[in-house]
């Protein structure tokens, strides 16, 4: 990234600013594996079953 570093200490109002205003040039892939065809013959589409739902949840790790 040229000149989009983010550090710890950004305001969420701060980083939302800058990855609104970042070009596609300035996102690093290098660590994302390309997706090839044996990638996708291995891929299974999951459909979400009936009577299902999808939640999401978060842990404080810090020791109280």
């Amino acid at each position: 990234m040229s000149n989009n570093h983010f550090s710890l200490d950004m305001s969420p109002e701060e980083r939302h600013h800058k990855l609104v205003n970042m070009s596609d040039e300035d996102i690093d892939y290098s660590d994302i594996p390309e997706l090839d065809e044996e990638f996708f013959k291995k891929a299974k589409l999951v459909k979400k079953q009936t009577g299902t739902e999808a939640i999401s949840i978060q842990i404080d790790s810090k020791d109280s």
